[in-house]
């Protein structure tokens, strides 16, 4: 099923695109999920909590079907990817994205599957899994996606965003 966006300007797939953050969000500061000692006591690093962090934001944002949170989570120089349409590299681009998306009511779970961190770079393989009610018929999707994230650690502020996100 294929998503129209404004001008009938296809956007996507109510499976790959029915919440942008699903193939699979103004500066947000994250709050990390635990303190720099939780994470140590859980054996990551304070790095790859904050990488968690942020995919919980995503998801808390794809749930609530905020567009601006959504998009503020993204680095400057970011490329989405998801498929059946063309790549994303405009903040204009993706802000049409996500209010196509967010057109529909989600409730989603990510799972991130593995985290690596190196330097001012990380990826998340993540799981997407929940279900999407689309507008105006009240169908319920499925979701099922699998995601790679790339994150880029800003330099000025040290804050982690999505770089590169690509779904199948």
């Amino acid at each position: 099923r294929r998503l129209q966006g404004e001008e009938g300007k296809m956007v996507g797939s109510v499976k790959s695109i029915a919440r942008p953050g699903v193939v699979c969000a103004g500066s947000i500061v994250l709050a990390l999920a635990s303190t720099s000692a939780d994470a140590r006591a859980q054996g990551m690093s304070d790095e790859e909590a904050a990488i968690r962090a942020l995919i919980e934001e995503t998801r808390r944002t794809n749930n609530a079907g905020d567009v601006g949170r959504w998009v503020a989570l993204f680095h400057d120089d970011f490329v989405y990817m998801a498929p059946g349409v063309p790549a994303v590299t405009t903040r204009e681009e993706l802000i049409e994205v996500a209010e196509a998306g967010f057109r529909n009511q989600a409730s989603i779970e990510i799972e991130p599957v593995e985290i690596h961190v190196s330097s001012d770079r990380a990826f998340a393989r993540t799981e997407v899994s929940g279900s999407v009610e689309v507008a105006g018929s009240g169908e319920i999707v499925p979701v099922d996606v699998k995601q790679l994230i790339i994150y880029r650690r800003d330099p000025a502020s040290g804050e982690w965003r999505i770089f590169r996100m690509m779904s199948n």
